[in-house]
């Protein structure tokens, strides 16, 4: 088997985690690590022999290369997918994609003309509950037509008020705060399981964060089929030490609750090969194993995927589209 060859732009924790997990991967081979600050690029040409360290991707040399894997601050996210694009470099990129819609559809009609992949990390896809219910509820349809949907995801990330010199409070650099850091994987997670959205509503707070950097929202979407879908979130919730996301829907044959952990169902009647009344799913029944995990599998997973896609060359247009419609809707929550 061929080695594919690999580079990692921006390393940070999450550049550093997914060098480890991709590299665990056979015929995987991270050829070069571009990271634009001096003293961590001194660290880590000290750190790696094999692997090249540069601090301007456009350095690289591209004819040794067949993917990369983006980690930088959001803002910089459009020249960067789009310069690899263009060269017919498979791209997978962290949440969000881009900064503004226009920028998420420039980016999507250059990967459709070149036929190269542009894959966005929403990595609650890999979850193997939300993998489950995504089955339960649009192929199985176990609870008939959906009705209404309540979605909750908190955090205890920033209680208090400082100086933040971070890349995340800076607006020109994140795009925005709760909504389009943790929120998105939620929103992306919606449109998933319920379509376009066609009516949106927004109240965001700043509290411990400078406006315009949000740290609470409260959002309300209308979807196809007048389903109505509302999202509650914060980074600064009290007493969440890990993130918790949870999410509640209501259908005609009955209810199902999801989060990271477990699924519960109540149904009215029968349904497939679920019965009537409460039943619970919890993540050892379900669990998949993999081979070599860094911070949970649903990261190895989604590596394994995206590897995939790279060898048979094969764009996800699910993904692709789905980036862009929560790309959308943050730009409207923000808008609103």
């Amino acid at each position: 088997m061929s080695v594919l060859k690999g580079c990692v732009i921006g390393f940070g924790k999450l550049g550093l985690l997914h060098l480890s997990q991709f590299q665990s991967i056979q015929g995987i081979e991270i050829k070069y690590i571009c990271e634009e600050n001096d003293v961590i690029c001194k660290g880590l040409t000290n750190i790696f022999n094999d692997v090249e360290v540069v601090s301007d991707y456009k350095k690289i040399d591209i004819n040794n290369l067949n993917f990369v894997i983006i980690t930088t601050p959001s803002s910089t996210h459009f020249e960067i997918i789009k310069f690899f694009l263009s060269k017919k470099i498979h791209v997978f990129s962290e949440k969000p994609l881009v900064t503004n819609f226009n920028d998420s559809l420039s980016l999507k009609k250059l990967s459709l003309e070149n036929k190269t992949i542009l894959f966005t990390g929403y990595m609650y896809d890999f979850y193997d509950t939300f993998s489950l219910s995504n089955n339960l509820l649009k192929t199985d349809k176990i609870l008939g037509d959906i009705i209404n949907v309540k979605s909750e995801m908190y955090v205890s990330q920033y209680l208090n008020k400082k100086k933040r010199f971070s890349w995340r409070f800076n607006k020109k650099k994140s795009g925005g705060g709760v909504i389009i850091t943790q929120t998105s994987h939620l929103i992306f997670y919606l449109c998933k399981i319920l379509g376009n959205a066609t009516k949106i509503n927004s109240f965001l707070k700043s509290v411990y964060s400078e406006k315009p950097i949000e740290d609470y929202a409260h959002v309300s979407l209308r979807f196809d089929n007048n389903i109505h879908a509302y999202i509650d979130a914060s980074w600064s919730a009290i007493n969440y030490r890990t993130p918790y996301l949870k999410i509640f829907f209501e259908g005609k044959k009955g209810t199902l609750t999801l989060t990271e952990d477990k699924i519960e169902i109540y149904l009215l009647e029968d349904v497939k090969d679920y019965k009537s009344g409460y039943s619970k799913i919890q993540i050892p029944e379900i669990k998949k194993n993999v081979e070599f995990e860094v911070a949970g599998t649903h990261y190895a997973k989604q590596a394994y995927y995206f590897i995939n896609l790279v060898k048979n060359n094969q764009i996800d247009n699910e993904n692709l589209n789905l980036s862009i419609e929560t790309q959308r809707i943050i730009e409207e929550i923000y808008n609103a």
